[in-house]
Order: structure tokens, then sequence, then C-alpha cells
């Protein structure tokens, strides 16, 4: 007995007219989204919305050198928030009602990352 894994099964699905294809995925979204329990126990939250975060990477690629060192809050591509501590930078861009906003620390891309 062959074991069902994403894969095959996207396999499957790639071999499908196009129109059935779309059908497939119109019945996808109409299901409702559930947690998902992984072999590990945790469970994944599907619900969680999709946000395209294109602008952002695009802001920080241009402007990642102004900012070595601190963390920075962008929505979009404006800065709404920058400063060397974390929770400040979190609770000015929550303040100025931000809190879905892209919040990531800029490190040197100059500096190769060690993981040790």
């Amino acid at each position: 007995m062959s074991v069902l894994t994403a894969e095959t099964i996207l396999a499957q699905v790639n071999q499908l007219p196009a129109i059935e294809r779309a059908k497939l995925i119109a019945q996808i979204n109409r299901e409702p989204q559930k947690d998902w329990v992984v072999p590990e126990g945790r469970i994944i939250r599907t619900d969680a919305p999709f946000i395209d975060r294109t602008k952002e990477y695009e802001w920080l690629a241009k402007h990642r050198r102004e900012y070595i060192g601190q963390w920075i809050a962008l929505m979009g591509d404006q800065l709404v928030a920058s400063g060397k501590v974390a929770k400040d930078v979190f609770d000015q861009a929550r303040e100025l009602g931000y809190s879905d906003a892209y919040f990531v620390i800029v490190e040197d891309p100059d500096v190769p990352f060690v993981n040790a």
C-alpha cells in the first residue's frame, strides 16, 4: 500500500485538466480552515491571514545599510518605527495603529552568518 503525501497528491492534481484543477481549488477554498495536527503533536494555525510582504522586502533591500543593528517596523514601503530596542519599536508601531507591521532586526549583509 502506498503512502499518501502532499507530493504524490500534487503530482496527481497536476495531471488533471485545467478546468478540473480550478474546480478542486474552488472546493478547497470553500472548505472551512481548521487547525491541523502534525505528527509531533504541534498545532499549526491555518486561519492566519496571508500578508504579501513584497513591498517590505523591496524597501529593506534598498535601505538596509541605513538601519544596521536596529529593529524596524515596515508597512508596505513605509518605515513605521525604528530603534535599538525591539519592545520600543513594537510599542511605537502599535501606538500608531500598525499592529500587523513587518518587524525585523536589520543585520549587516557583509557579516557572514554563523550558526554555532
